[in-house]
């Protein structure tokens, strides 16, 4: 397992689509509340502009585009640039139960959006969280979501408005795929991310040295044998390392190891002192000071 995939899997998903909204009236505009969880949106048809609550940041979309916010922040989506938003919507709370088709308007259709979340069962500083720019922006390929994006959307809007047995599961799953493929078409895109562990994970050595603590985070691994294992010194390693990852081996280490063990604590049933052994500390007070 590469360390992306390993990554991936810890962020242990669970996704939601909550609608797919039609705009059918000339002056709509967008007001979408803060969530604790990512939120995505797709366009399908039409054109649109995202904005942050500020202002500050502004992109326009065109269908086929899909708009990923990590952080789940406030933010607008409207027909112009700088308009003032006129409806509000809190997804988590204003969509009704049981129904995933919003309108607005009974006019000539001009927009239509899926909208959905991402929860993640990790801490903030969970690695690939922390790499991610606050806004990602998947571009669409001539009028369709890019790659494998486009028929996995094209399924969730054919679920999401119509009542079929099982259609939650299966939306549930079919983001949870998406994810995976908005990530995927997002790096290839930015072939040269900014230093962090999406950088550091492309790196051939980086690379193969963060597989190896991800593979075995209960080893007690050193800096010498992690260089050793990648055929570079012990010096040139450590500083290879902390200039794509951001931070020394050791710390990573502990890091990761950590939100091991948050998830572990938080969502199962392991004794402390199994979750403390499963990640590579002998005693239970030297995993109480980490």
């Amino acid at each position: 397992m590469d360390a992306f995939t390993s990554v991936l899997s810890s962020l242990h998903l669970h996704s939601t689509v909550y609608c797919q909204a039609e705009i059918a009236c000339h002056d709509w505009a967008l007001r979408f509340a803060a969530l604790p969880t990512a939120v995505f949106h797709v366009v399908l048809t039409g054109e649109c502009w995202f904005s942050n609550a500020s202002g500050s940041e502004a992109h326009q979309l065109k269908a086929g585009d899909v708009l990923l916010l990590p952080g789940g922040e406030a933010h607008h989506i409207l027909p112009e640039p700088h308009v003032k938003p006129r409806y509000s919507i809190q997804l988590d709370r204003d969509v009704p139960q049981g129904r995933r088709l919003l309108r607005y308007g009974d006019e000539a259709q001009e927009l239509v959006l899926i909208c959905g979340s991402f929860d993640f069962a990790v801490l903030p500083q969970h690695p690939l969280l922390q790499s991610l720019p606050r806004c990602v922006l998947v571009p669409g390929e001539n009028g369709q979501p890019a790659g494998q994006l486009g028929s996995l959307f094209r399924m969730i809007a054919a679920e999401a408005t119509a009542a079929h047995l099982g259609a939650d599961l299966l939306l549930t799953r079919l983001a949870d795929v998406a994810f995976v493929e908005m990530m995927r078409r997002w790096l290839a895109h930015h072939p040269n991310p900014a230093p962090g562990w999406l950088s550091a994970c492309r790196d051939p050595l980086v690379g193969q040295a963060l597989q190896l603590i991800h593979q075995q985070p209960e080893y007690a691994w050193t800096v010498s044998e992690l260089a050793q294992a990648v055929a570079l010194s012990r010096s040139s390693f450590a500083a290879r390392f902390t200039e794509l990852v951001g931070e020394p081996p050791m710390q990573y280490l502990t890091a990761w190891r950590m939100q091991l063990a948050a998830y572990w604590l938080r969502d199962s049933q392991r004794p402390v002192q199994q979750v403390a052994f499963g990640i590579g500390y002998e005693t239970l007070p030297a995993f109480s000071k980490a």
